[in-house]
Order: structure tokens, then sequence, then C-alpha cells
């Protein structure tokens, strides 16, 4: 009977454990920078709507994206800033430069650390 009490109170303790350090949720502010993420390659699918706003925009430029995607957020605060150049960026931010290909965009993800993109990724503008 002892036996199975210690055994039971071991396992509540790495239960417990687990629960404090285990499942540590990811950052709000790194959801946030995914979010935006996802948004800017929404912006540049290949629908008749989008095609629109990069004829309007022209959307293949950082400066154009950063219009269009400023533009179509909502005002909730939801999604995090966007720059085009490095000398604005301010943390938990993304900035678009241009791509290594033709009608490509550069979205890095910055946190604290202005000097190091948490994430980095390139967008293809469809057209």
């Amino acid at each position: 009977m002892k036996k199975s009490k210690s055994i039971l109170l071991l396992f509540a303790c790495l239960l417990v454990l687990f629960m404090v350090f285990g499942c540590k949720g990811k950052d709000e502010r790194q959801v946030k920078l995914e979010k935006g993420i996802r948004f800017m390659h929404s912006l540049t699918g290949s629908g008749p709507a989008d095609k629109l706003a990069a004829e309007h925009y022209q959307a293949n430029t950082p400066e154009g994206m950063i219009m269009l995607y400023t533009s179509s957020l909502p005002e909730d605060g939801s999604y995090p800033s966007v720059y085009s150049d490095r000398q604005g960026l301010q943390p938990w931010s993304l900035l678009i430069l241009p791509g290594n290909k033709e009608n490509a965009l550069i979205v890095e993800g910055y946190g604290d650390d202005l000097q190091k993109p948490i994430i980095v990724e390139e967008i293809a503008v469809k057209k």
C-alpha cells in the first residue's frame, strides 16, 4: 500500500512538473509574426481581387506590398507592423525586402533582437 502511494505521489509530481515546464506555449508575439506572414502569402495569391490589388498597388515591389498589407489589415492590432527598410524597424514586426528572383519578396520576422530575424521566408508574387 505504501509503495503504491509513493508511485502515485511520484506520478503526480511528474505531472505537475510537466505542466509547469513542458507545456510552455508559443510566445503570442511570435504567433502574431507567423500570422502576419500567412497574411502576406494570402495577398500574393492569384485570385481576381488580388490581381486588381496588385495592379493598383504595384504589389510586386516591397513598398507596394507594405501598402497592400497595411491597407488590408483589420484595425484590432492582431497583426504585426511591417516595414520596407531596416532604419525604422521596431521589435516584433515584419521587414519586406526585394526577393532573390523576379516577382519575389523576402519577409523577415524580427523579435527583440533587430540584428537577427526569427523567421525568414521568400514569397513569390503570382501574376
